[in-house]
C-alpha cells in the first residue's frame, strides 16, 4: 500500500527531523541525524530518483548516496538545490501557512505478512526481504518517473511539461508507532523537476500523482511479490478484507492470528474509524460515501494516541526481544 501527504514548505523541514528522518518518533532537537542513525539501528536516508543528474549545477548526485540535514533544509525549507543551496525554479510568493508545498511524502508498506516474515527471519533471510523491498520501491518510483509524473506551464497551467525525473529521499523504518513490526518506507518527492522541453525547473502537478496512487500501490504489492517469490520461493494467499469483497494477499503459511498479533495500531485506529462513522451517520443521518470514509479513516490515523508522543529509538535487536515472544501468542 501507498498513502501520500504533502508536506508544507518551511515547515516540512521539521517535519522531516522530528518524524521521518527519525524513523516516526521525534530526535531529540540536540541531535544530528548521523547520531539518530547510529543508536537507534536505522539505516540514514538516500537519495533516488532519475532528477539527481540535474543537481549541483549540473554535476549531479549520486543515486543511493545519504541524505543529510542541511540537503533537507534546502530543499524543504526554500525550495533551493540540496548541494548548493540555489533557487531552483520560481521563488514560492508569500503565502497562508502551509499553502506552498515543498514535497510529497508516499510511504511505502508492504503486506503484514511481509513485515512480520522480515522481523522473525535471520538475518540473511532478513537482508533478502529488506532488499527486495527497496528494489520494488525503486521500480515504482521509476515507473512513475515515467508515465505519472508530470510539471504544468502556460497561463493556468494549460501545457502539460514532461520532466527529467523526480528528486526523491526515502527513509527505511522497521516498526509502526505502536512498536509492531512494519517495514515501510517514506519517500520524500521533492516539488521541483526540471522539464524537458526548455529545462525550467517547475513544481509538480500533484493531480496526475495523487490520481495514480491506486495504481502505484497495486503494482509496489505485485513487484515485490514477485521479487520475494523469485528470491525465496515463498507463495501467496488470499485473504478476506473486513470492507471489501477485493481479496488481500498474504505469504502462505503466515496464519491471520500471527498477523492480528502484530497489527495492534491498524486495529485501534479501525475502531476509531468505525466511531467516527456512526457519529457521522448521526448527524448527516446517511452513511459516508468512500471518499467521506478515507477522510474519516485519515482522521482516525492522525488523532491515534500513538502519533502524539515520540517513540523511543530502539535498536533492532532490542525490538527482536519483544516481537520473538508475541509471535509464539499468534
Amino acid at each position: 500500500m501507498i498513502s501520500m501527504r504533502r508536506i508544507a514548505l518551511g515547515g516540512g523541514f521539521r517535519y522531516l527531523m522530528e518524524s521521518v528522518a527519525a524513523g516516526d518518533g521525534a530526535a531529540e532537537r540536540s541531535n544530528s541525524l548521523a547520531r539518530y542513525y547510529a543508536s537507534s539501528g536505522t539505516p540514514p536516508g538516500v537519495f533516488l530518483g532519475s532528477g539527481l543528474a540535474d543537481l549541483a549545477d549540473g554535476k549531479g548526485v549520486e543515486r543511493g548516496s545519504v541524505v543529510t540535514e542541511e540537503h533537507l533544509a534546502n530543499m524543504l525549507g526554500c525550495c533551493c538545490d540540496p548541494v548548493t543551496g540555489s533557487p531552483l525554479g520560481r521563488v514560492p510568493a508569500a503565502a497562508p501557512k502551509g499553502a506552498a508545498v515543498a514535497g510529497f511524502d508516499l510511504t511505502f508498506s508492504p503486506s503484514k505478512s511481509v513485515s512480520v516474515a522480515w522481523a522473525l527471519a535471520d538475518e540473511g533471510t532478513k537482508a533478502v526481504i529488506y532488499d527486495c523491498h527497496r528494489r520494488a520501491v525503486e521500480y515504482v518510483i521509476g515507473y512513475a518517473e515515467r508515465e505519472v509524473v508530470h510539471s504544468r506551464s502556460g497561463t493556468g497551467g494549460v501545457v502539460e511539461e514532461d520532466v527529467t525525473g523526480v528528486v526523491a529521499a526515502a527513509f527505511s523504518h522497521w516498526d509502526s508507532r505502536s512498536g509492531d513490526p512494519q517495514l515501510h518506507d517514506h519517500v520524500v518527492v521533492w516539488n521541483r523537476a526540471r522539464s524537458v522541453s526548455d529545462g525550467r525547473w517547475r513544481t509538480l502537478d500533484s493531480r496526475g500523482l495523487y490520481r495514480a496512487r491506486s495504481t502505484l500501490s497495486s503494482m509496489h504489492q505485485g513487484v515485490l511479490s514477485d521479487y520475494l517469490t523469485e528470491a525465496l520461493g515463498v507463495g501467496w494467499d488470499p485473504r478476506s478484507r473486513r470492507h471489501s469483497d477485493r481479496p488481500r494477499y498474504e505469504i502462505a503459511g503466515v496464519p491471520e492470528a500471527l498477523l492480528a498479533e502484530f497489527s495492534q495500531r491498524a486495529e485501534a485506529v479501525e475502531a476509531r474509524k468505525e466511531q467516527l462513522v456512526a457519529s457521522f451517520v448521526a448527524a448527516h443521518h446517511r452513511q459516508p460515501t468512500g471518499v467521506e470514509i478515507i477522510r474519516l479513516r485519515q482522521v482516525a490515523t492522525l488523532g491515534h494516541p500513538t502519533r502524539q508522543g515520540a517513540s523511543q529509538p530502539r535498536r533492532d535487536d532490542r525490538r527482536l526481544e519483544t516481537t520473538r515472544p508475541r509471535a509464539s501468542r499468534g
